[in-house]
């Protein structure tokens, strides 16, 4: 490899390095801003928080690999021209097809490495991530005391009466009445409950050994037994759904906590891989494109020393354009197969358009 190739790919590197990691702590501390009050409140210590944004910060690398590198290979390959780096070599008899397929190289090797990032790192550090919130969630859930002998609305027309609170987090002889239907009424009654936080923040009492008597108007009564059923504190108005002995309620299983293969493998069943499977490899195609139409617009043709800050500004604007116009279409609901095509056509843009540049900018004599 040439020597002025090997400068330019240092170059590139420290610039990326440098800009991903300021990106990535704006981002991490935008987030931790957000969370610390939620956080701190449910009692959680400050290493623990530390280990909460830590497992954060790979997501937050994930999400702004495609910006950082786009403005570092922008920014470097401008400082080559402006130093005269680019007139010499094409001087020398270069061909900027040499060049183009060094950047472009260089945008697949990062491209493949965030395919990588997202599909193998990111979902295990997810999983942490979600573990150790949870964990802070039913911390907090278990501090709470709820009222002993003394009746209390838990949703529209549900009434609950605890017998004794042992400890925290634990109760005894529960009794919930339900008059919420128009034809019968249901009396939960359980030996033993805790009060927990499910992942989406609700308060929740994970009952045992207990029964479901329902009351019609005209007498008539029909008894379930159970081994374990969870009561929604928050939600009004929800029967709760009974669970055998052997079933657990456990943490939603979210598509960012799934390895790339695992949702290869569901993509069929489930809209949510597929949509998180298209996430992950349109913001590698849109990292590789863009270096393939940074290098066309900046050594497709013979570059003036100066006049290059026009070209960083139009090139850094397209970047952040079609990324936001990207992830408007991937977030938003409803992602049918035209809207999929859709984001991947965006992806790709810049390495379409790349071919036609020297039409609009014609080579310099």
């Amino acid at each position: 490899m040439h020597r002025l190739d090997q400068r330019f790919l240092v170059r590139t590197a420290s610039a990326f390095a440098l800009i991903l990691i300021v990106i990535t702590l704006s981002a991490t501390l935008s987030q931790a801003a957000r969370l610390t009050a939620d956080i701190l409140e449910r009692g959680l210590s400050l290493s623990q928080f530390a280990m909460v944004l830590l497992t954060m910060m790979p997501k937050m690398v994930e999400l702004v690999t495609p910006l950082a590198f786009g403005i570092a290979m922008v920014l470097v390959c401008i400082h080559r021209n402006e130093n005269g780096t680019t007139l010499l070599l094409r001087a020398a008899g270069r061909s900027p097809l040499v060049d183009g397929a060094l950047v472009s190289m260089l945008g697949l090797g990062v491209g493949l490495g965030l395919l990588a990032l997202s599909g193998l790192v990111v979902p295990n550090t997810q999983l942490t991530f979600r573990t150790l919130y949870t964990q802070a969630q039913a911390n907090s859930a278990a501090a709470v005391t709820l009222p002993v002998s003394v009746p209390f609305s838990v949703g529209d027309n549900i009434t609950l009466v605890i017998g004794a609170h042992p400890r925290d987090g634990r109760y005894e002889d529960l009794v919930a009445i339900d008059t919420s239907g128009r034809e019968e009424t249901v009396i939960l009654r359980a030996a033993l409950a805790t009060l927990s936080s499910s992942s989406e923040g609700q308060a929740v009492l994970e009952l045992q050994d207990g029964s479901i008597q329902r009351v019609t108007d005209e007498g008539r009564q029909t008894h379930l037994s159970f081994t374990s059923t969870a009561l929604s504190l928050d939600q009004l108005g929800v029967e709760p759904a009974l669970t055998t002995s052997a079933g657990t309620t456990g943490r939603p299983d979210r598509v960012d906590t799934r390895s790339t293969q695992q949702l290869l493998e569901q993509q069929n069943s489930d809209a949510a891989a597929r949509k998180e499977l298209i996430r992950r490899l349109a913001a590698a195609l849109s990292l590789v494109s863009f270096s393939v139409l940074t290098a066309a617009v900046l050594f497709g043709r013979r570059p003036h020393v100066n006049g290059q800050a026009l070209a960083a500004l139009t090139l850094i604007g397209v970047l952040v354009i079609f990324l936001l116009l990207q992830s408007a279409l991937i977030s938003t609901s409803g992602f049918s197969p035209l809207r999929i095509w859709l984001v991947l056509a965006i992806s790709i843009t810049p390495l379409i358009l790349s071919p036609f540049i020297r039409l609009v900018q014609p080579l310099k004599r």
